[in-house]
């Protein structure tokens, strides 16, 4: 970009940012060579970058996925040489010490 729409664009971003009451600062225009942020993480997910203070909200928010996992039952069954699965709690575990530990 021509350093004259560059500069535009960076007084954009700090007035949008102040405005979102996140404190910031600005070097004088030319002082930096290059801007960048890095994230950890694979490399393809530095392609996308969303930075807004909405995400302060979201943080109290319990996802669907959290919510779902909660009513969630889950049902442990011993599985015999037979075939058969009988529940954990049926099993007779008197000849299965090894297995009892688990």
């Amino acid at each position: 970009a021509k350093p004259r729409k560059a500069l535009g664009v960076l007084k954009a971003m700090e007035k949008h940012a102040r405005d979102s009451g996140i404190e910031t600062y600005r070097t004088p225009f030319g002082w930096c060579k290059q801007f960048s942020l890095s994230i950890k993480g694979h490399p393809l997910a530095e392609q996308l970058h969303i930075i807004s203070s909405a995400e302060k909200k979201d943080k109290d928010r319990v996802s669907r996925a959290v919510k779902a996992e909660e009513k969630l039952k889950s049902e442990w069954f011993i599985l015999q040489p037979t075939g058969k699965m009988t529940p954990v709690e049926d099993f007779d575990f008197a000849n299965h010490e090894a297995l009892k530990k688990l």
